[in-house]
């Protein structure tokens, strides 16, 4: 593996992290805006890595409206949503507060942002309710576990180099 901390232009997005050759994970960054930096994760975290599996996974993994009806009871039932939530994620689904959700697509991505939007405030419950939801979410993006937490199949790479 080929590691450089470089900053690289991509289009109007400034990114910096390392520029990975072999990476086991995947390293692009789409969508950003020119004031906002992407920050890769350190391949040496197991944890940045189940992150950057998960995120991606999640930003392909569209979604129809009646999954996110099913998965919106799978939160309930987890504990990861309250009864009287279900209907705020699921407005938050439909209607976006933030146009950054709209533009996503309908995937994966976006239902984490709307439960995300939905629990906030409640930051005594937060971290387990956050665990439960990407449990489910990673279940149903296909991430299924191995030993050392990264899903059994890559999702592929794309590279960024200098």
């Amino acid at each position: 593996m080929v590691l450089s901390h470089e900053r690289l232009k991509i289009g109007r997005s400034n990114v910096i992290g390392p520029a990975l050759s072999g990476s086991p994970f995947p390293t692009h960054a789409v969508g950003l805006d020119s004031c906002h930096e992407q920050i890769f994760p350190d391949p040496s975290d197991p944890a940045a890595l189940r992150r950057a599996w998960s995120f991606e996974a999640y930003k392909r993994r569209e979604l129809m409206d009646k999954e996110v009806h099913d998965l919106a009871i799978r939160f309930w039932d987890a504990g990861a949503l309250g009864a009287l939530e279900i209907p705020r994620l699921i407005k938050e689904w439909r209607e976006p507060r933030h146009p950054e959700f709209v533009q996503m697509g309908k995937t994966a991505w976006h239902l984490l942002n709307s439960v995300t939007e939905t629990i906030k405030g409640d930051l005594w419950r937060l971290p387990a309710r956050t665990r439960a939801i990407h449990t489910i979410l990673d279940k149903e993006c296909g991430l299924e576990r191995n030993g050392n937490g990264a899903p059994d199949e890559p999702l592929g790479i794309v590279e960024v180099t200098a």
